[in-house]
């Protein structure tokens, strides 16, 4: 026998207020007719504490009822074999591990152990009394409460039927025991029963948080033994394996055609037997020609390596896949690839640099005027278009994914800059202003400027022109040309302590070795035009690279020409990287960008800074398109992007998205977008169990940890005397009524013959 609001009994000391009332006599006495009232003394009778108990039976009858509703309000509740009432919460492990489906003698079953879990929770709604109250928590992302306390199971089982998991890593069981707990406070009934429905794994056990455990064990000391909690172990006594790609990588997340796209995976055997692996690579739904055999031993772990040519300018998914099991979500890992766009480079040469017989052809390769050259020099726009692009060049079929085209000065009235995604001025020392407002435009738009002075650039008339500013327009050059600079001893790039993104590859070591760079004659920089900086020195002081921004485009400007005879930078070993570097930073390319993969179920950040996306203050994040259809799987939804060209990504399920420009109601979906995979943390692979005790060392409670077909022991039976009492409370009530009754007609009858 049990109180369950002992508090209650206090009020038995309200007992003492019949008492007292029941002693205080309101004396009443006849009024008589009388001659004269001149007589009489004045006196008044109030009421008097009497010494003696008047009505003892009544009195009795009031005390009783009183003590009978406090008995009841304590709540006496005792065993029995019946079903009592109870608080019953079910929470439900939501992780992804629960989406396993079940393996009997070696077949994979349709049933998840999500479905299980549901199943055992139905039945312990199916046998609750309808006095009982019934909530479901959800441990997915977040411990979730999908039903707070509610009378009766009906709402508990459709709350169940709809409960779905999730593909990511649950909050753990500690986070859902907490929220259970939480869902408690202040609720009492013979028992507060807290049923955990898991596949126990112990990487579920370890999530914590030290509120939650303090949230705990207040629980705990304010229910004492009223309180307990269970587990029923939904994938008990399973012993099938599970092979998982737990991570894959690309080599390089932009490849060029005519590359090999490498991925890089790790493949880890959780089962507790050895297994047979194979490893294919898909490129979009195109499966790779050779696939790779793995043995892996019982906890064995293997790091793959699988190629693909690209032979073809494509946006799609590489997809390491092997055999499927009974956990497909970890079968899979896909990767976005993207081939990297064309680049096409203009070259705008000045006509004192690009005509005349100085031409010289290059090794191997016959003059572009096909007839022999009477100089010996080499100009520096055609350095530049052979560095960029030698296999073209050369007749080869290798390339760096970069296209030049050569033209003079005139001539540039006749391209359409847009197709361009970097101008090149070589030794131009003027345009026309229709030309110069072309160029502005193009900059303004996101595309990029590289000016080159070197020895036939006129200073005065490029200053006048090209670094001339307007009222309306700021100058195209960031900075005014000056006389050439003859420089004794030779000078080289000053890299010590440089920390502008372009050259990091240069100071590491990692690019080559700029040291070896000695420049003999230089051009001298006069005035640089606000908001110019300089990003590259000479070790003498010089100068030598100058940076601009004009609206969302780049602008450098080159100080050093390509010719021999300016210096040795064309003959070094790292000038091809160091010019390839300098066309990636003009388009955005210098720093790799990691893949789009972001984990399941989880926020995440993606930098989406790139040009395509200039001017936009929100982006659309939606499914991909699937392989043969021309709409998306499902709806999109608007991301805002922040200054920094940064968009925050819910949490999404596993699967393939885009991020894209966003489209106007009802539009057909196009344009540029990027392809972004969420996928399984690793964690939920990792099918180890945990000790019978680890749960309850982990929350700090006992817990049970029961077979799933233990249910009927979770069973709560008993039985509280509060209805008989509340009933036995009310005849008092009753009894004490009609005695009052009794006693005032009996009274009334004594006052009558007195006054007779």
């Amino acid at each position: 026998m049990s109180l369950l609001y002992p508090a209650m009994l206090l009020g038995v000391l309200g007992l003492a207020a019949p008492i007292a009332i029941h002693l205080i006599n309101r004396a009443r006495f006849p009024v008589r007719e009388f001659p004269s009232l001149r007589f009489l003394t004045d006196t008044r009778q109030t009421n008097v504490f009497a010494p003696r108990l008047i009505d003892r039976f009544q009195l009795l009858l009031r005390l009783l009822a009183m003590l009978l509703l406090v008995l009841a309000m304590a709540r006496f509740a005792w065993p029995g074999s019946e079903p009592a009432p109870r608080n019953l919460i079910l929470v439900l492990d939501a992780s992804a591990s629960m989406q396993r489906h079940v393996t009997a003698n070696g077949t994979i079953q349709a049933e998840r152990y999500f479905d299980r879990a549901k199943a055992l929770g139905a039945e312990l709604l199916a046998s609750e009394h309808a006095a009982s109250r019934c909530g479901i928590v959800l441990a997915g992302a977040e411990a979730q409460t999908i039903l707070p306390l509610t009378l009766g199971a009906a709402a508990a089982r459709e709350a169940l039927a709809r409960a779905e998991p999730i593909d990511g890593e649950g909050c753990g069981l500690t986070a859902g025991l907490s929220k259970a707990i939480e869902l408690a406070a202040g609720r009492r009934e013979g028992c507060t029963q807290i049923v955990l429905l898991s596949d126990y794994r112990a990487s579920a056990l370890y999530p914590r948080k030290q509120a939650d455990l303090e949230r705990i064990a207040a629980a705990a000391e304010a229910h004492g033994a009223s309180l307990r909690v269970a587990l029923l172990d939904v994938a008990h006594g399973d012993r099938a394996g599970n092979v998982a790609v737990e991570y894959a990588r690309l080599r390089k997340p932009e490849v060029n055609v005519g590359d090999d796209a490498h991925l890089l995976a790790h493949v880890v055997n959780h089962g507790p037997e050895a297994a047979d692996v194979k490893v294919q690579l898909m490129l979009g739904a195109r499966k790779a020609a050779h696939t790779k055999a793995l043995n892996l031993a019982a906890g064995g772990e293997a790091f793959v390596e699988l190629t693909q040519p690209i032979n073809m300018s494509l946006r799609t998914i590489a997809e390491l896949q092997i055999d499927l099991d009974a956990y497909a979500l970890d079968d899979a890992f896909r990767v976005p690839l993207k081939v990297a766009d064309l680049r096409r480079v203009l070259i705008v040469m000045g006509e004192s640099d690009a005509v005349g017989p100085q031409i010289q052809a290059l090794p191997g390769q016959p003059a572009d005027t096909g007839e022999a050259a009477a100089g010996s020099e080499v100009d520096g726009g055609r350095i530049l278009q052979y560095v960029l692009n030698p296999g073209r060049e050369l007749g080869l079929a290798e390339g760096t994914g970069i296209h030049t085209k050569r033209i003079l000065a005139p001539e540039l009235r006749a391209e359409v800059l847009s197709k361009y995604d970097i101008v090149v001025l070589y030794d131009v020392s003027s345009l026309p202003a229709e030309n110069l407002a072309d160029l502005r435009t193009y900059v303004n738009e996101g595309h990029a400027l590289l000016i080159v002075c070197s020895k036939h650039c006129s200073a005065p008339v490029f200053n006048r022109t090209l670094a001339a500013g307007t009222p309306s327009a700021p100058p195209l050059a960031p900075a005014q040309v000056g006389n050439e600079i003859a420089l004794e001893p030779a000078a080289s790039f000053r890299m010590e302590g440089q920390r502008h993104a372009l050259w990091r590859p240069f100071v590491d070591g990692e690019g080559g070795d700029l040291s070896m760079v000695r420049l003999g004659r230089i051009r001298e920089v006069r005035a640089m035009a606000e908001g110019t900086q300089s990003i590259l020195f000479s070790t003498q002081g010089h100068p030598l690279m100058l940076e601009s921004t004009l609206g969302a485009g780049r602008v450098l400007q080159w100080m050093v020409g390509l010719e021999l005879d300016r210096g040795n930078l064309a003959l070094i070993r790292p000038f091809p990287a160091f010019m390839w570097r300098v066309m990636d930073y003009l388009t955005q390319r210098h720093e790799a960008r990691p893949a789009d993969v972001v984990p399941a179920m989880q926020p995440a950040v993606l930098d989406a800074s790139e040009r395509a996306f200039a001017f936009l203050e929100e982006l659309e994040l939606g499914p991909a398109v699937p392989a043969g259809s021309e709409e998306p799987a499902g709806p999109a939804e608007r991301l805002p992007l922040d200054a920094q060209g940064r968009v925050l990504l819910p949490p999404q399920r596993q699967g393939i998205y885009e991020l894209r420009k966003p489209t106007a109601g009802g539009a057909t979906r196009g344009g540029y977008g990027r392809l972004v995979t969420a996928f399984v943390p690793p964690a939920e692979s990792s099918l180890k169990k945990a000790g019978p005790q680890e749960f309850s060392q982990a929350a700090g409670i006992p817990i049970e940890v029961l077979p799933p077909n233990a249910g009927a022991s979770l069973v709560y039976t008993g039985a509280e005397a509060w209805p008989w009492l509340a009933a036995l409370a009310l005849l008092a009530y009753a009894a004490e009524a009609v005695s009052a009754c009794v006693v005032n007609i009996r009274r009334s009858r004594e006052r009558a013959g007195e006054e007779a």
